[in-house]
């Protein structure tokens, strides 16, 4: 929809009841749309489930065999895609809801524990086969 003004200003932009004009140089034409309003996306969901394993407080020890898991899966892959302990995680865990069909933007820490998911250590998260292996996996029994 094109905007029309009595006395054509260039550099007019601004909202007003609704309405956001601004001028396109592009086109030389002052433009008025109305003011959008924001849709559900998937980032929303992506956004929801980053919260919800921040929550998760992973432990310390954890993290440090996370990070140890990166460093070796780098060594032998030569592959960056899993170069930080959260990488590794949100593999992890993304992969952990494939296989049981969950949504991760409801999953707790009391749910890890009752239900029994294989990611209370990095050594079972790898042999449920929801991470690649990698040598001295065995060692890594710290708990979440």
């Amino acid at each position: 929809m094109k905007a029309v003004f009595k006395n054509m200003l260039m550099g007019y932009s601004g909202s007003c009841d609704g309405i956001i004009y601004y001028y396109s140089p592009k086109h030389r034409v002052i433009i008025a749309r109305r003011r959008s309003t924001r849709r559900s996306s998937s980032q929303d969901r992506l956004a929801a489930v980053a919260r919800q394993l921040r929550a998760l407080q992973i432990s310390e020890a954890y993290k440090e065999d996370l990070r140890r898991y990166a460093a070796q899966y780098k060594l032998e892959r030569n592959d960056y895609s899993l170069n930080t302990w959260t990488n590794v995680m949100n593999k992890l865990f993304w992969a952990l809801a494939r296989e049981y069909s969950l949504d991760l933007r409801y999953l707790s820490r009391e749910d890890i524990f009752r239900e029994d998911y294989p990611v209370k250590t990095v050594k079972e998260a790898v042999e449920a086969g929801l991470l690649p292996r990698v040598k001295g996996f065995e060692a890594l029994l710290s708990g979440i």
